[in-house]
């Protein structure tokens, strides 16, 4: 399994327009799990997105994971 950049262009009330960036798990180029707009920052997200396929998380974890890198990044 390999993790990969989700990108998507949203709009939001607040915000307008903009980038948000989420998490695609793939196996042989299909798709299997994915997660949007996690976060804003390109570089935080690649930073998780590196961790994640370097400690191949089972799917099941990837939600905890995910809240645990927007926890420590926010406080």
């Amino acid at each position: 399994m390999h993790f990969r950049l989700l990108t998507q262009r949203k709009t939001a009330e607040e915000f307008s327009e903009y980038t948000a960036y989420g998490i695609e798990a793939a196996e042989q180029n299909q798709i299997i799990s994915q997660i949007e707009d996690i976060s804003t920052d390109k570089e935080k997200m690649l930073w998780l997105i590196e961790k994640f396929n370097n400690e191949k998380p089972e799917l099941s974890h990837m939600e905890q994971m995910i809240e645990d890198f927007l926890y420590d990044f926010e406080v």
